[in-house]
């Protein structure tokens, strides 16, 4: 007879996590989930969905292994217009400081990003807005104009 694997598993967290998660879910800010533990869940999952994004992007695409090490480590926690360029705010978890990453048009009509922190148009932070950040902002774009077109 074969040994039956449980379904769940007991993982702790902070309280203060906890709490922060409830807090959101009872003022109604986050009110498409009923308990923390379908927040932090789902968080999980995201990030979890994030990295295997990072993988296959890094096979695509040939990347270094320390590319990917570094843009595993990454968060995009802003979009911005600052004088007509688009500013993409990128959380780097190796050394806590946030790069402005540039996107802005060549003469020619060329997408060109640029890192401000690294002062680079390759670096990690600027292959992690090309290959992560730029295909969901795609994705939310074609999601609003769909959504926008069904209302009409």
């Amino acid at each position: 007879m074969t040994e039956k694997k449980p379904r769940w598993k007991s993982v702790s967290i902070p309280v203060e996590v906890w709490e922060k998660a409830k807090e959101a879910i009872e003022s109604g800010e986050l009110d498409m989930y009923h308990t923390p533990s379908e927040l932090i869940i789902d968080a999980a999952r995201r990030r979890i969905e994030e990295l295997e994004k990072i993988k296959v992007v890094a096979e695509e695409y040939e990347l270094s292994e320390e590319d990917v090490k570094r843009m595993a480590r990454m968060e995009h926690t802003n979009v911005a217009n600052v004088n007509g360029k688009t500013l993409i705010a990128v959380k780097d978890r190796t050394d806590g400081r946030i790069y402005d990453v540039f996107l802005s048009r060549s003469p020619h009509g060329q997408l060109r990003i640029f890192c401000d922190g690294d002062k680079s148009f390759d670096c990690a932070h600027v292959k992690y807005v090309r290959y992560i950040i730029i295909p969901k902002l795609n994705e939310l774009i074609e999601y609003y104009r769909k959504k926008k077109k069904k209302e009409e």
